[in-house]
């Protein structure tokens, strides 16, 4: 029975009696199984375990937060001082840093049958890739998901081709401050691949020793959404009207090997009017199921929804526990009993300091004395100052050399298992020589290179699901248009264009389109030059024949190589370098010269230029074998390029 949107709010409506739904034997035995594997996973992880230093793993997620974010603990005495140095979110955020200024996309390369290589194809899959995540926002997502990996040691992203569904609302009356009058209804606002951060106690595994997360027997998540959220989701499935809005029963435990399925149960806490949404993967047996508050919205055996066979869940470690262990450490985890020494140090240097400053007096003059006599200024009548004596003379002289030196010991301690305070942006101490420099950058080097590693190794597996999704879904048509020529509707896909270097003119725009029946190589070329004319930037075009595509077979191998960003400042400065070196090059030597054309057009990629406008070219005549002819003159015979309007090489 479709769920049928309210007219104007939710709010007008009070919740009905919810119909109790019936399963066949077969349901009750495959459900009540369901239910044991995932008891049997929460229970598995929510334990205390010794590769979480004796905590259980939400405990272990929420110690990492708090050491991350530099949490304070409230005062349980007036005396005490809560000081955080927040020495271990200051380093993490240099590495991270670090890390967000490295380009990590992917590189695609794609081989037909005959293991040859198609580059043209790899170029249009690599704009394809960086549209889903301009669509996506995903530069901002990269940015929470290497944070999540540093945080809390091993990051879950999911990786899903989506459509969302929201309230669109006309006025067709404005307000005049008495009535107004609207027309509301449901419409797609996006659909296309994406990527989601899953909360780290929302995903549990079947078997937490498996490492490699493709080798799980089964994975689900254990979400919660409010009811309004999930129905505008799941409202038009046929089982939705057996969704209860009222609490059920949390399951504690397992209750035994003949546990019968029933519709009164659930693994997480919630409260009413709120839905825990299971989300259940079986590789494997390539099986995948929903359940909405105990209710199993898919048909039994109901196959995965997407064609790879592989998990849509990515998961990365930080910092290896063990090969025989699915979680990894974390970064603030790594330090923190260091770091934990450093704060308490401290915190008792400022309550030493506060004592130097106020130290504990006796009074020897049988009268109350307020605190303030001791400040500056203060002028006290009748008070003998030889009957006022420090409790602590010695104890009352501030923080000792030998202190200072303790503390200097556990800083170096922290700095060598983290990152020295001169890679976080922090100018040296003292006067250090070149080698001590060139020591620091090395070390620096060391522990940022494995950090780039494994960051490397996160957006290469979400580059091979997202390239999956891209293959599956980005060539369908999206909507219908008019041929004025034929007078028929015809199939209208996907096209845009993306800002990239082009060869030989600097910074330009190639447009990647999808087309049924394509244009031919000159044909597209006329076009380029056309639209090159046109709008005074360097075009390439490029079209891909969606049934070709999905009927070939080619072999894709994804990579991700780190770099600095073109425009980056690094990326500038070593061009500069590159210049003052290749002045060697000058002269002309053993038939070697520059080719200044060409490092016109890396200046120009870097600052992000168009080559055509920012350097005039001059023609120049050259003498040929019989005839002379202009560098810049025009020609009608087309570039060699790649044909991908049947996929294959031309």
């Amino acid at each position: 029975m479709p769920a049928t949107p309210p007219l104007k709010s939710e709010l007008l409506y009070t919740s009905e009696q919810t119909p109790t739904i019936s399963y066949t034997d077969d349901e009750k035995t495959y459900l009540s199984n369901l239910q044991k594997r995932l008891v049997r996973a929460r229970d598995a992880r929510d334990v205390p375990r010794d590769e979480f230093d004796g905590m259980t793993y939400v405990r272990y997620c929420e110690e990492n937060r708090k050491l991350a974010n530099s949490y304070i603990k409230p005062r349980q005495n007036k005396e005490d001082t809560n000081y955080q140095s927040g020495t271990i979110r200051q380093k993490m955020m240099a590495v991270l840093a670090s890390v967000n200024n490295l380009d990590l996309s992917v590189d695609v390369n794609v081989f037909d049958e005959d293991d040859v290589e198609i580059a043209g194809f790899g170029q249009a899959l690599e704009d394809i890739n960086w549209k889903t995540e301009e669509l996506d926002g995903d530069e901002e997502k990269k940015l929470l998901r290497q944070y999540t990996l540093m945080e809390q040691g091993t990051v879950f992203v999911n990786e899903d081709w989506i459509e969302k569904i929201g309230v669109k609302k006309d006025i067709t009356q404005s307000f005049n401050g008495k009535t107004a009058k609207w027309n509301k209804r449901l419409e797609k606002v996006f659909e296309g691949a994406s990527r989601v951060i899953i909360q780290n106690e929302k995903v549990y595994l079947g078997d937490i020793t498996v490492f490699d997360n493709n080798d799980q027997s089964y994975i689900f998540t254990a979400e919660i959404l409010p009811y309004s959220v999930a129905q505008q989701i799941y409202g038009e499935w046929d089982r939705w009207q057996y969704v209860s809005k009222k609490r059920k029963r949390f399951m504690a435990n397992e209750e035994g090997e003949n546990t019968i399925y029933n519709s009164n149960w659930l693994l997480t806490q919630i409260e009413d009017e709120q839905v825990e949404i299971i989300k259940y993967q079986d590789k494997p047996g390539n099986e995948y199921q929903i359940i909405l508050n105990s209710i199993p919205m898919l048909p039994i055996g109901f196959p995965m929804p997407w064609k790879h066979g592989s998990y849509s869940l990515v998961k990365q470690v930080f910092s290896i526990i063990s090969p025989h262990f699915a979680y990894g450490k974390s970064f603030p985890n790594l330090s923190r009993l260091q770091v934990a020494v450093w704060d308490e140090m401290l915190r008792l240097m400022v309550l030493k300091t506060q004592k130097s400053f106020k130290p504990p007096l006796g009074n020897l003059t049988g009268r109350v004395l307020s605190s303030r006599i001791l400040m500056p200024g203060v002028i006290s009548s009748g008070v003998d100052p030889d009957q006022i004596k420090l409790m602590d003379p010695e104890g009352s002289k501030g923080l000792t050399n030998a202190e200072a030196a303790a503390l200097n010991i556990i800083k170096d301690n922290i700095d060598q298992l983290t990152v020295n305070p001169t890679f976080a942006g922090q100018a040296p101490s003292g006067t250090p020589t070149a080698t001590q420099i060139i020591e620091v950058q090395r070390q620096a080097k060391l522990v940022l290179g494995l950090v780039v590693f494994v960051c490397s190794m996160l957006e290469k597996k979400l580059g091979e699901l997202r390239l999956m999704n891209i293959l599956e879904h980005w060539f369908d048509p999206v909507d219908e248009e008019i041929d004025h020529i034929r007078n028929t509707l015809v199939a209208k896909f996907r096209s845009f264009t993306h800002k990239v270097p082009i060869e030989g003119s600097g910074y330009g725009q190639r447009i990647v389109r999808i087309a049924r029946t394509p244009k031919s190589a000159f044909e597209l070329f006329k076009e380029e030059e056309q639209v090159s004319r046109e709008t005074g930037v360097a075009t390439r075009i490029i079209e891909l024949q969606p049934e070709v595509i999905k009927n070939a077979k080619y072999r894709f191998y994804i990579a991700v190589v780190p770099k600095e960003k073109r425009s980056s400042p690094t990326s500038k400065l070593l061009f500069r370098e590159m210049l003052a070196d290749i002045q060697i090059f000058e002269r002309p030597l053993e038939g070697m010269a520059i080719d200044w054309s060409y490092l016109g057009d890396r200046f120009a990629i870097n600052w992000e230029e168009d080559s055509q406008k920012l350097f005039k070219k001059t023609e120049m005549v050259q003498p040929q074998l019989g005839k002379v002819q202009s560098a810049g003159a025009q020609t009608d015979q087309p570039r060699q390029r790649v044909n991908l309007n049947v996929g294959l090489p031309s």
